[in-house]
């Protein structure tokens, strides 16, 4: 799950149709040397994906708006797209014969209908994909797509899945948790409070993962491109599961300082990201994600063996976020 709060959290959850779309391997599945296309390769999910895949010497070509912002190495050993994925007709020319594609609706705080932009950016990834007949899919969804409405932008993810299942490729969507790297948002209250605010209760414990692990995984797949029709996979951390009031101790605790986690309404987070300059659509969408959490709405996902990822969120906390205090 991803947050647009940068004084709450993070967060990414998903839904979709779950018919299971079988058949034949296309034809042109059997090309070889055929790039992985990533998008958002600057994010922390997608930059992780390209490190992988490069260290593994698949072939990566990524599409991103400024490639000054891309590691020096991912410049010279990557083909560079630069452009919009908003842009149909920019994306259907740079996926041309690509073996796989990772897509991730990136978001934007600043839409003046925050729906809208997962409906145009679901069209775009669609078009590309029937244009050039691209096999395999990695979706990046989120935990709670499952649900069409009632989950904030997480409900508009499910949209995005819809779409992409009316397709002839094979589509994996990755359903996360609650990313650490929400707790990022909270870095200026940390050091200057000692507190994270928030409006989920502190006794809710919610599946938190590292974005690192996320990408572990997407990149593995988009090597091994070992599913067929229309499959969702959730991921949720560590079998450690602490409370949001336990993981704020457990921050404390890796960071070398004390932390409070301070409960604080739900009314006055939209006032909140008005302030940072989130648009109105923005604004008054998101609470309803932080309400969902507060009414302690788990992923329908079962956790398995398969969906636990290693990093816990100590370990996480140390490596990340106590450096930067």
């Amino acid at each position: 799950m991803d947050s647009p709060n940068r004084h709450l959290h993070n967060i990414d959850i998903g839904n979709n149709s779950q018919d299971d779309v079988t058949g034949t391997v296309p034809q042109w599945k059997e090309k070889k040397h055929m790039a992985i296309v990533v998008t958002t390769p600057t994010g922390h999910i997608g930059r992780k994906i390209v490190e992988y895949l490069l260290d593994q010497n698949a072939e990566v070509a990524v599409i991103v708006r400024d490639p000054a912002k891309l590691a020096p190495e991912v410049r010279e050993r990557a083909i560079v797209h630069q452009g919009d994925l908003y842009d149909t007709a920019f994306v259907q020319k740079v996926t041309e014969g690509a073996d796989a594609l990772f897509w991730l609706t990136p978001p934007n705080y600043t839409a003046p209908d925050w729906k809208a932009s997962y409906v145009d950016s679901a069209a775009s990834a669609v078009a590309a994909i029937n244009a050039n007949r691209l096999p395999y899919v990695i979706h990046l969804s989120s935990a709670g797509a499952d649900r069409s409405s009632g989950f904030g932008p997480v409900s508009f993810l499910h949209l995005v899945e819809n779409a992409l299942n009316e397709t002839d490729a094979h589509v994996l969507h990755l359903r996360p948790t609650y990313f650490y790297e929400n707790y990022l948002s909270n870095l200026d209250t940390i050091k200057t409070h000692g507190a994270i605010y928030s409006p989920i209760p502190a006794s809710i414990s919610y599946p938190m993962i590292a974005t690192k692990d996320i990408a572990a995984v997407a990149a593995r797949r988009l090597q091994a491109k070992d599913w067929s029709g229309k499959e969702i996979m959730g991921l949720h951390g560590p079998a450690e599961q602490p409370t949001f009031g336990e993981a704020a101790t457990i921050i404390g605790e890796a960071i070398g300082k004390p932390i409070q986690y301070i409960e604080v309404p739900l009314e006055s987070v939209k006032p909140q990201l008005l302030q940072i300059g989130f648009s109105e659509s923005v604004a008054s969408i998101y609470p309803e994600l932080l309400d969902a959490l507060a009414r302690n709405e788990q992923p329908a996902e079962p956790r398995t063996p398969e969906t636990t990822t290693p990093t816990t969120l100590r370990e996480w906390a140390t490596e990340t976020l106590r450096p930067l205090i």
